[in-house]
């Protein structure tokens, strides 16, 4: 399936052409996901995390911090709410890209003071370009 950047697949959420269920079970599915991911982002001491050997001798794999934070601002889309207000405290960790459309996404409905504040420390960021604009 292909799925586009994270601003993409909001307006693919927000217009129903992707739906919670085409990637979990149910919500409960997406908020445990979200938990877990969550507790191994807090865990990690370090921005990246080796496993190797992982299966094979000959096998590693590698995990990033922002490739974690990344999957949790897409889940957070799906669950909206106190979802999107918990990835906050990790946008300092997503990569650019993500960091750029959720900025964009915030910005478009300041649904509390959180997100005004979200959005007043993003127009402060320099890995935010004028393209979220």
């Amino acid at each position: 399936m292909k799925t586009g950047t994270s601003y993409e697949i909001y307006n693919k959420i927000d217009t129903g052409q992707f739906k919670l269920t085409d990637f979990f079970e149910d919500e409960n599915e997406a908020k445990e996901f979200f938990g877990i991911l969550e507790k191994f982002l807090k865990e990690m001491k370090k921005a990246k995390k080796d496993f190797s050997p992982c299966i094979f001798p000959w096998y590693a794999v590698s995990l990033h911090k922002a490739e974690i934070a990344d999957k949790m601002a897409i889940i957070a889309l799906f669950l909206k709410g106190e979802y999107v207000e918990k990835v906050f405290e990790y946008s300092k960790i997503f990569s650019y890209y993500v960091k750029e459309d959720i900025f964009k996404l915030v910005s478009q409905k300041l649904e509390n003071e959180n997100y005004e504040k979200y959005v007043i420390a993003g127009l402060k960021d320099v890995g935010i370009t004028d393209k979220a604009f």
